[in-house]
């Protein structure tokens, strides 16, 4: 795993790289809400056996850090820009279609990216990504109304806002995550990675990389964008992965209308974080279905 620096329109944007073969095909990784690319490096090392891989660093997260905030509101509109701009890079480089591929919010990402990409793709690898449909928001919105606790990524926005952010160093906020239910199926390599490429200085401590103001923005900005309609208008061959639990909300109608999404797959047992859960397991199939 490489560090590599993308200019960006004067900002610059960490990307890591995991060199292929010679002449081998290329993937990007888009990576979730609050997650960083080197989180996922028991994934993409695995297929750096067939592909140049690179997973970015998005905006504000991971080592990409002192960048612009998103404009509230547009948030979709500026990071779709700035995944279209680093793909156009990857691109040139190596004068090559890329594998475009996601996890949660950077699915949807690959989705609203895709349109001004397709000349520079080859398809598109997306896993459980977030699909809002206004009936969802609505849903969503008089659960909340209505105090309903379950289920719990209704308040995914809101709790965020209440995430700590301040540790001494990153031994502590390890051992406190390592015994966090969210993280009891992960193995230790990638919960090191996801702290210690997901926090930057502060003061005598650390601080999270991606601020719980822009985790929660997103998440909140998520529910507001529907993109039913670039599902629809798909013309890049796009593969959907899915969790049998815990998978986000899903426009099903706009999936099944679409006719360059070739299929869907559940991988059985596994929770929304299986690109890290299940490593090996997602790799072979990514691989699989690509090679």
């Amino acid at each position: 795993m490489k560090k590599k620096e993308f200019k960006i329109d004067g900002e610059t944007f960490n990307v890591w790289y995991w060199e292929g073969p010679k002449d081998g095909r290329v993937f990007h990784w888009a990576h979730a809400n609050g997650f960083n690319g080197a989180t996922y490096e028991n994934f993409l090392s695995r297929l750096s056996k067939y592909f140049h891989v690179y997973a970015w660093d998005g905006r504000l997260h991971g080592l990409s850090q002192n960048l612009a905030k998103p404009v509230d509101g547009r948030l979709y509109d500026g990071y779709s820009q700035d995944l279209i701009k680093i793909i156009d890079t990857i691109n040139s480089n190596h004068e090559k279609p890329v594998v475009l591929a996601g996890h949660s919010f950077g699915a949807s990402l690959c989705v609203k990216a895709e349109a001004s990409l397709r000349d520079k793709i080859e398809c598109i690898i997306l896993a459980d990504p977030v699909f809002f449909t206004p009936l969802q928001r609505t849903a969503c919105r008089t659960l909340r109304f209505l105090g309903f606790k379950l289920p719990r990524n209704l308040y995914l926005s809101q709790n965020a806002l209440k995430r700590k952010n301040f540790w001494r160093n990153s031994a502590a906020l390890l051992d406190e995550y390592s015994k966090k239910s969210l993280f009891k199926n992960w193995d230790e390599y990638s919960l090191k990675n996801y702290v210690k490429y997901g926090t930057t200085k502060q003061g005598n401590g650390i601080k999270l990389a991606c601020s719980p103001e822009l985790e929660s923005q997103i998440f909140r900005e998520s529910e507001n964008t529907f993109l039913s309609n670039h599902i629809i208008s798909l013309k890049t061959p796009t593969y959907i992965f899915s969790a049998q639990y815990g998978s986000p909300p899903s426009s099903k109608s706009a999936i099944w209308r679409s006719k360059y999404v070739i299929a869907k797959t559940r991988i059985s047992g596994a929770n929304h974080f299986f690109p890290v859960e299940r490593a090996a397991t997602f790799s072979e199939m990514i691989i699989e279905l690509l090679c």
